[in-house]
Formats: C-alpha cells, structure tokens, sequence
C-alpha cells in the first residue's frame, strides 16, 4: 500500500521538473507559460493524491486544496497568456 503513493509522489515530482527544464530551453513567452501550467497543474495534482492515499484522515482537506489546484492553476495560467498575448500585439 505504501508503493502506490510514492510511485503517484515521483511522478508528479517528475512532471514538474520536466515542465521546468522545458521552460529554460524555449524562448518563446506563450510556450514556456504552456510548460509551466500544465505541468504545475498535473504535478501538484498528483502530489495531492499521493497524500490523499497516505492519509485518508484528511481526505476532505485535500480534496478542497486538490479543486483550489485544478481551479485557480488554469484560470492564472490564461489571465498570464492574455497579458502576453495583448502585450505582444501593442508592438
């Protein structure tokens, strides 16, 4: 039962250092901001559920924070893009 939750905790731990190397390596705003949010999202998400199974205790806890996660990371993520996406129209 312990294997499961480490397994889903490296995973998400993985996701998100790949979401960041990918950002280091491309230049362009709008895909490293792809990068970023979705990886961030996935991994986060992931590291909830590894808690979510280590410690059923809490289980409503982490489900609240894991909807917080997959509610707020895209809303920023695309409030970001606009941002970008207007500025790089004004030049």
């Amino acid at each position: 039962m312990d294997l499961l939750p480490n397994i889903i905790e490296y995973s998400g731990l993985a996701i998100i250092a790949f979401g960041t190397i990918c950002m280091i390596f491309y230049k362009e705003d709008l895909v490293k901001l792809h990068f970023s949010g979705i990886s961030d999202t996935v991994g986060i998400s992931l590291l909830i559920v590894a808690q979510i199974l280590r410690n059923p205790d809490h289980i409503l806890k982490w489900l609240l924070l894991l909807l917080l996660v997959l509610i707020t990371g895209p809303i920023a993520t695309m409030a970001i893009s606009k941002g970008i996406f207007e500025r790089t129209q004004k030049k």
